[in-house]
């Protein structure tokens, strides 16, 4: 959880770098469920584009961690990665989506500055 903590403000800035966007909020912004329950994307994207931050120390590569029968939060695709719909994470983006009332939100899978990588999650 320290790991996470420690490195997602970097994650962030490095997401923003490689889309080329600047977060409109980094805040811990509440967007209530149907249940009453919030749910805080770690950053958002204007107009309203949720960014998921998840830092892994476990592995050396984003390659590894999509390779491991471990993790399961990314597969290899050819357009580079793809986080897999049957995982936790992918849920939580989703949620996100549908609160923020977005048509896509952003995964970032962040290991260190030179093992990250952004991946797009469309609303289903």
């Amino acid at each position: 959880m320290d790991y996470g903590r420690v490195n997602e403000k970097k994650a962030i800035k490095m997401a923003e770098g490689k889309l080329e966007l600047t977060t409109i909020s980094n805040k811990q912004q509440c967007f209530r469920d149907w249940n009453g329950r919030c749910k805080f994307p770690d950053a958002l994207f204007p107009p309203q584009i949720p960014l998921e931050v998840k830092c892994s120390r476990n592995f050396d590569t984003i390659r590894a961690l999509a390779a491991s029968k471990k993790s399961y939060l990314l597969w290899s695709s050819q357009d580079g990665f793809e986080v897999n719909p049957d995982h936790s994470v992918y849920k939580q983006v989703q949620k996100q989506i549908e609160l923020t009332n977005s048509s896509y939100g952003f995964l970032m899978v962040y290991i260190d500055d030179t093992q990250n990588e952004v991946v797009r999650v469309n609303r289903k």
